[in-house]
């Protein structure tokens, strides 16, 4: 078995509000496991403060970060531009910039 642990951490203090440990799935594919982690992991969190949550490309969505900012919360993170949901209109070229940047 592996684990994971995903953690809700206030990065100038390292201040751990809140983690959770995945002990792996059940019986097949979760669906909206990222989704359903990062909403457990907000919950000592108050709504309409708008802290900024970051996150890497396992968690970001463009439906997620929807759902948070309607519930007051700001979202940054990496993404994929192939990722289901990920707007067209975001997509160009910019050859001043080197791959990963």
């Amino acid at each position: 078995h592996s684990y994971k642990i995903w953690m809700l951490v206030e990065p100038e203090t390292n201040y751990v509000y809140n983690f959770d440990i995945y002990t792996g799935k059940l019986k097949g594919a979760e669906a909206g496991q990222a989704s359903r982690v990062v909403n457990q992991l907000i919950q000592p969190l108050r709504p309409n403060r708008y802290h900024v949550i970051g996150m890497d490309g396992f968690f970001s969505s463009v439906p997620l970060f929807r759902s948070l900012y309607d519930r007051g919360f700001y979202a940054v993170g990496t993404t994929h531009i192939n990722r289901k949901g990920f707007p067209k209109s975001l997509l160009f070229e910019n050859d001043s910039l080197n791959r990963g940047e």
